[in-house]
């Protein structure tokens, strides 16, 4: 395994260990599947040599599995399994594309996936729960799918709870005047048991910084987008959700620089990492960790040191 060292000091560095997949933007050229650990970055594997797969959506760590969504849009999609020890790795194919995962609590080789089937004249989103060992999957629960709602493509609007007993999911809502530029969401959340909507809300952000582009456990904190503006304006805000299936959002501060193009935010804790687009500079990855509770942002490095320039980091989850 290859292991680079960058021998500048880090701003933020992390003391937990974050995994990435370097994205091929070559036909053919190897996915490649790497650990940052706070100072160094080391090879852990290549997860497809075609170039073909794209890994820019949710990943996770359960114990010593790595595990990832992977698309070729539109014509297939799947998870990939990786043995962080060892890097041998797994590529398995589903019916539907993935836009979120997380590990089930109490199953061994089992996870919880948001999927949807395109090509729908409306997507219908899933929570499903995936045997890795035998290669199959459960519909749980079924998301409501509201005529005003808009999927703009970010799977940062699906989030778990930490002990991933809920999953949360932001849907956008279209605006009167600027249908495409929504301002207030339909919030769900699922049993992630049961697969029940248990509750639902109305979020208006039309002044406090947009639609939701991601909630956190217990749907205290969230962070809005507004499209509205060139480039779209993120915001930390606090969420606070009523009896009356209402809930406010009171902006705390700015939060642009974490614009992901909708990639997921790996979670761990009060702890959040973002690998963000660099609006100045194509060939940049820079990662960025928040504390989710102040929305204190800080850079930790450019990963685009590690890998090569003309590739894309995706696939990020943090060992918790």
């Amino acid at each position: 395994m290859a292991t680079l060292v960058l021998t500048t000091l880090l701003v933020g560095a992390t003391a937990q260990d974050i995994y990435f997949v370097e994205n091929s933007h070559i036909i053919p050229g190897n996915v490649n599947f790497w650990k940052f650990d706070g100072k160094n970055a080391t090879k852990l594997g290549v997860l497809d040599t075609t170039g073909t797969r794209d890994f820019v959506s949710s990943a996770t760590i359960c114990g010593d599995l790595y595990i990832a969504a992977w698309d070729v849009y539109p014509s297939a999609f799947g998870i990939a399994v990786a043995r962080i020890s060892t890097g041998e790795h797994e590529i398995n194919p589903t019916d539907y594309l993935i836009h979120a995962i997380a590990c089930h609590p109490t199953l061994n080789n089992t996870v919880f996936a948001v999927g949807s089937q395109p090509g729908t004249k409306h997507a219908q989103f899933t929570l499903q729960l995936v045997d890795l060992a035998a290669g199959n999957d459960t519909v749980v629960g079924t998301f409501p799918t509201p005529k005003e709602e808009i999927f703009e493509g970010w799977d940062t609007i699906f989030q778990f709870s930490d002990d991933r007993s809920e999953i949360y999911a932001a849907f956008g809502k279209k605006n009167i005047v600027f249908p495409s530029n929504p301002t207030s969401s339909d919030l769900f959340v699922m049993d992630t048991a049961s697969g029940q909507v248990k509750d639902s809300y109305t979020v208006n952000g039309q002044l406090e910084g947009g639609a939701l582009y991601s909630v956190f456990d217990g749907l205290k904190r969230a962070v809005t987008v507004d499209t509205q503006h060139t480039p779209f304006k993120l915001s930390w805000a606090d969420l606070k959700c009523g009896p009356k299936k209402k809930c406010t959002l009171h902006r705390t501060g700015d939060d642009t620089v974490e614009w992901t193009e909708g990639k997921p935010f790996a979670v761990c804790g009060d702890s959040l990492y973002a690998i963000t687009k660099d609006l100045q500079s194509s060939a940049a990855n820079p990662l960025y960790h928040s504390s989710i509770s102040t929305g204190k942002t800080q850079e930790v490095i450019d990963l685009s040191k590690f890998i090569k320039a003309e590739n894309e980091v995706g696939a990020i989850a943090v060992a918790c």
